[in-house]
């Protein structure tokens, strides 16, 4: 099982992934919104999920997912943590 922290780095790695963004160069906001902060969209978001189910080896259910649960990266970890 993942800690918050390992979810969170992951979450990271998988926003520099889908948006083709350097790691070591965003300010990361982990309050900021997904689209505004990272300029992710619904496709991104798509590919987002996608990237984290891959790394989480979790299993997003779509119908369980919760606008609130997309809004950044907190609300986003702890949707992950809780699918564990």
């Amino acid at each position: 099982m993942l800690t918050k922290d390992q979810i969170i780095e992951l979450i990271k790695d998988a926003i520099c992934e889908v948006t083709k963004l350097d790691k070591a160069n965003v300010m990361w906001n982990l309050e900021g919104l997904l689209f505004d902060t990272y300029s992710i969209d619904s496709i991104l978001l798509i590919d987002l999920l996608l990237t984290l189910e891959q790394k989480a080896n979790v299993k997003f259910n779509p119908e369980e997912l919760n606008p609130e649960d997309l809004v950044n990266i907190v609300s986003l970890c702890n949707y992950v943590f809780k699918q564990q």
